[in-house]
This record gives structure tokens, C-alpha cells and sequence, in this order.
């Protein structure tokens, strides 16, 4: 059972690591690129699980005509992300609850944050995600593909510790259908020789 309160005081404790290790990351530029390509020019665009700000940063870079609103449960992340991309603005939330926010958005990204989703978590989420969308507004997730039932408790030498949820493509592909999504291109993005992760973007029909 997905224990949530740990895995935010894990990302809260985290964050400054966190943005020390991945803030300069590049490997995902391409599929940022495409999602960015799917929208139009002054698109809405709602982050979930917005970290220190990386994704923001690069897409407000290559689009600065771009509204970005980033949204992380933790508020150690939001803080470095106000720091790391001022043009956006941020705000402390939890993904789960989306349907609060009061506008929809042209695109939402989820940058590996279903992976700390339990499956029927995300489920939800990806039905609130297209509720929160407008017409052909497209989706953004990544995550990592194996069958469900390896899913994991992984531990750092730290010994902080998190749920990590795989999901099969397929098993991804019907959730997507389900919330009227279809699916524009599947990314698989090799890692630092460990496991592939997978980029998805998908379209509200």
C-alpha cells in the first residue's frame, strides 16, 4: 500500500539533490519538443509534479508565449521552481487534486509522477487530466514500462523510501482510451544504461 505522506517528506527532503542532479538534464528535450508542437502558440499549461522546475524552464525557453502554471505537492520543489523560472507561476498541490483548479489547460504534463501513483491513482488522474483539458488539449506522461506486478518499494543509502508503480504500455494505452485520449507517439528514452523510460504524449479526441 502507497504510503503518501512518506513520499512527500521524501521529495521534501530531496529537493535541493534533486535539482543538483537533474535540473540540466536533456535527454527528454525531443519529447518536450513535441508536446510543445501540439499546441498553439499562447497555450495554457499545467505541470503536475513540477520539481524544481525543469521541464518549465525548457519549454518557456524555446516558447516564452507560453501561460505555465507548475503544481508539486512538495514545497521545497515549488520554492527552487519560483527561484529556477520566474516567468511561471507555481503553486503547492497535490496531483490528486486537479479538479480544483479553476481554468482548464491545452496541455498537461506529468513528468514521472505516476510512477508514485498507486494504479488506481492514476487511473483518476488521467481521467481528471482529460476532464481539465479543452478540446485537443494533449497530454504529457512518462513513466517506466514492465508488468504491474513488479512493481516496487525502492531505498536510497539513505534509506528514505518510495513506492514505484510500473505500468505496461498496454495497460497505459487503455487507460488513455477510456478518458477519450488517443495516443500522438510513445518515446523510449535509454537511461544512463538502466531501465527505459517511456515518453507518451496523447490528445483529447
Amino acid at each position: 500500500m502507497h504510503n503518501y505522506s512518506e513520499i512527500l517528506a521524501t521529495w521534501d527532503k530531496l529537493a535541493f539533490l534533486y535539482e543538483e542532479k537533474f535540473m540540466q538534464l536533456d535527454i527528454y528535450h525531443k519529447t518536450y519538443d513535441r508536446f510543445a508542437n501540439l499546441l498553439p502558440h499562447s497555450a495554457r499549461i499545467l505541470e503536475l509534479g513540477c520539481g524544481p522546475g525543469m521541464i518549465g524552464s525548457y519549454l518557456l525557453e524555446q516558447h516564452p508565449t507560453f501561460q505555465f502554471l507548475g503544481t508539486d505537492v512538495s514545497p521545497s520543489m515549488i520554492e527552487l521552481a519560483r527561484k529556477n523560472v520566474p516567468l511561471a507561476q507555481f503553486q503547492t498541490l497535490d496531483c490528486r487534486d486537479i479538479r480544483s483548479l479553476q481554468s482548464k489547460s491545452n496541455g498537461i504534463i506529468a513528468g514521472f509522477v505516476i510512477p508514485y501513483l498507486t494504479m488506481n491513482d492514476c487511473r483518476r488522474l488521467i481521467l481528471d487530466c482529460s476532464k481539465m483539458m479543452e478540446e485537443q488539449g494533449v497530454l504529457y506522461l512518462s513513466y517506466v514500462a514492465s508488468e504491474e506486478n513488479e512493481s516496487e518499494i525502492k531505498t536510497n543509502s539513505q534509506g528514505d523510501r518510495m513506492n514505484f508503480q510500473y505500468y505496461s504500455d498496454e495497460n497505459m494505452r487503455q487507460m488513455l482510451e477510456v478518458a477519450h485520449l488517443n495516443v500522438v507517439e510513445i518515446f523510449k528514452i535509454p537511461y544512463f544504461n538502466q531501465q527505459e523510460h517511456t515518453c507518451l504524449i496523447a490528445q483529447k479526441c
